[in-house]
């Protein structure tokens, strides 16, 4: 399934349904792993998903398409076992020009000083970064 299109900066929503080999969903043994891949084949992440409180059978997680993720189309690939049977599932989406690798400002602060006017400002990637002069 395409999961859409995202810019740098956004966070993505993946996630499985797990089922056994008849197609039921069902309890794995233990939780899925996710593993993302660009279109070269290269692994980009790769970790456990987690239970997804609100839906049964559902795990998932949120992908941060920070400074990893360049423009183009990736695949996430889900592997999960429920006794003899491993079930796997694919996703796909794309991520495309605009937005910023740091992400969107999560919490802001403007102060003056005599020689100019300040803003520190923190992005959803964790980095705090500071301006000058800005327009407010």
């Amino acid at each position: 399934m395409n999961l859409g299109r995202f810019q740098p900066g956004q966070i993505l929503p993946i996630g499985v349904t797990t089922v056994d080999g008849t197609g039921t969903p069902t309890w794995p043994d233990t939780a899925p792993v996710a593993t993302v891949k660009d279109a070269g084949n290269n692994v980009i992440w790769t970790g456990k998903v987690a239970l997804d409180p609100d839906t049964p059978y559902r795990f998932s997680s949120a992908l941060f398409l920070g400074i990893p993720y360049s423009l183009g189309t990736y695949s996430v690939g889900y592997e999960w076992s429920v006794g003899v049977y491993n079930g796997t599932a694919t996703d796909t989406f794309d991520v495309i020009s605009g937005g910023d690798v740091g992400g969107r400002i999560i919490a802001m602060y403007a102060y003056d000083r005599p020689e100019a006017r300040y803003v520190v400002a923190q992005l959803t990637s964790g980095n705090i970064v500071q301006g000058r002069n800005p327009r407010l």
